[in-house]
């Protein structure tokens, strides 16, 4: 649910968080600094002002995905 834009402030970290936990080897956030990291990252993600279109179908979430990405490796 919280990887659809629209419906990201419905989200807690919690709900990350269930992903890394469940996923470990995938997503390799063990230690206390990076669950506090993933959290802050999560929360700016919650945030974020992102101009929606009026009609949702045509929001490219690729695009929009690649260009989190793209701002996280910088």
């Amino acid at each position: 649910m919280f990887l659809d834009v629209q419906q990201r402030v419905e989200c807690g970290v919690e709900d990350a968080l269930y992903f890394v936990d469940r996923f470990p080897e995938l997503l390799p956030y063990n230690l206390p600094d990076e669950r506090d990291k993933l959290s802050e990252e999560f929360l700016d993600y919650r945030s974020m002002d992102i101009a929606m279109p009026e009609d949702p179908a045509t929001f490219d979430i690729e695009s929009f995905w690649g260009n989190m990405a793209s701002m996280k490796n910088k």
